[in-house]
């Protein structure tokens, strides 16, 4: 419990992206694909990045 006090005590909120839920939403189907027998993981990050990038 020291340690959690010390973190609430001294940590900081850190300001998110602007549009977390509409990267979230873009990634969702490109990181899916991950999770087949059959995955090409270098394909499904490319697919993500080219997904977000525009919103970043």
């Amino acid at each position: 419990m020291k340690s959690i006090a010390a973190a609430i005590v001294n940590g900081r909120v850190h300001p998110s992206h602007e549009h977390v839920p509409q990267i979230f939403a873009a990634m969702a189907p490109r990181v899916d694909a991950l999770w087949r027998a059959d995955a090409n993981v270098e394909e499904a990050l490319k697919g993500v990045c080219a997904a977000i990038q525009p919103l970043l």
